[in-house]
């Protein structure tokens, strides 16, 4: 757990480096946040979020819950913020100063009132972080004051105009999207360099029509050429079919993936993988290490080889998708 946490100090110290190297140089104050409805579904999306977090972790500290305080904030931080908004974020920071201005201002918003919500579970790294962060126009205390604290600063509070369902529900799908044609260029190999075409087929108009306007991001997270949207797409052994709610995402990989050599590499990580869960199935068995050793060594056992044994069927699965 130290080991974890640590990484997520790193995840934290990384992510802040990455806000301050965009910033501009000499910037002594932040732009405010425009209005909620003038901003791309991204920033709509993370505002949310960021006001939803607020009252879930307030809740959570009234009650004296800080465990649950401390999961919303690691799992918002790494899996909402780190993980899908800084990556979304990257082309509107390079872009024209219509787009990166206000990316900039919700960014560095978010940064700042994560951090604050963090304060009193690791204080020392975020009071480090904080005073180098532009304060806002009306803060009293500017940059280089010494009496500026992040420890006197306002803990985060819901904020009414940031409420977004819709956004929710859109980054979900976009979420969605992305994920699968991920996790299929990680399956079969696909290098990350290559750009790939995504088929869309058999989904609704709303969904066809909120996938168009936000393009974009699933192309951009994607690294795909094109997303194209068809009713019927012609079954190959070269398109790799995934399905999605109600309709179907096809990724064709004819020319880009070598068939031969990728069943090569998946059959050798199966057959590591099958070794190693027998190792541990052969722990699990022995009465005398589930009597006298440590429970949690025991329960890691236990959890390690559900994971090894998910990992294996979904080997078998792509071997057999690699051999049709």
């Amino acid at each position: 757990r130290l080991r974890a946490y640590r990484q997520f100090i790193n995840k934290i110290w990384n992510a802040s480096r990455f806000v301050l190297m965009n910033l501009p140089e000499n910037m002594k104050v932040r732009p405010a946040v425009p209005p909620s409805d003038t901003l791309d579904v991204i920033h709509k999306w993370i505002l949310h979020r960021t006001s939803a977090l607020a009252v879930e972790v307030d809740s959570a500290l009234s009650s004296y819950r800080f465990d649950v305080a401390a999961d919303r904030l690691y799992h918002f931080f790494w899996h909402e913020y780190a993980d899908w908004y800084i990556e979304l974020v990257k082309p509107a920071l390079q872009g024209s100063d219509e787009e990166r201005v206000p990316a900039l201002a919700v960014l560095l918003e978010v940064h700042d009132r994560t951090l604050r919500m963090l304060h009193p579970f690791i204080p020392f790294v975020t009071e480090e972080i904080w005073q180098v962060l532009p304060p806002h126009e009306d803060d009293r205390l500017s940059l280089g004051d010494e009496s500026r604290t992040i420890t006197r600063s306002a803990y985060p509070t819901a904020v009414a105009s940031w409420q977004n369902d819709d956004a929710v529900v859109t980054m979900q799908l976009l979420k969605d999207v992305v994920t699968v044609v991920r996790t299929v260029r990680s399956e079969w190999g696909v290098p990350p360099s290559n750009r790939i075409t995504a088929v869309i087929q058999g989904a609704s108009d709303d969904i066809v029509a909120i996938l168009k306007i936000h393009m974009v991001h699933v192309v951009n997270l994607c690294g795909l050429s094109v997303l194209e949207f068809a009713d019927q797409v012609p079954r190959n052994p070269e398109t790799v079919r995934r399905v999605i709610r109600e309709f179907e995402v096809h990724v064709p990989l004819q020319g880009i993936v070598d068939r031969d050599k990728e069943r090569e590499r998946v059959t050798r990580e199966l057959e590591k993988l099958i070794k190693q869960r027998k190792g541990l199935t052969a722990r699990l068995s022995n009465e005398s290490f589930i009597n006298k050793a440590d429970p949690e060594v025991v329960r890691e056992t236990r959890e390690m080889e559900r994971d090894v044994g998910k990992r294996q069927e979904k080997l078998e699965l792509i071997i057999a998708e690699l051999t049709s």
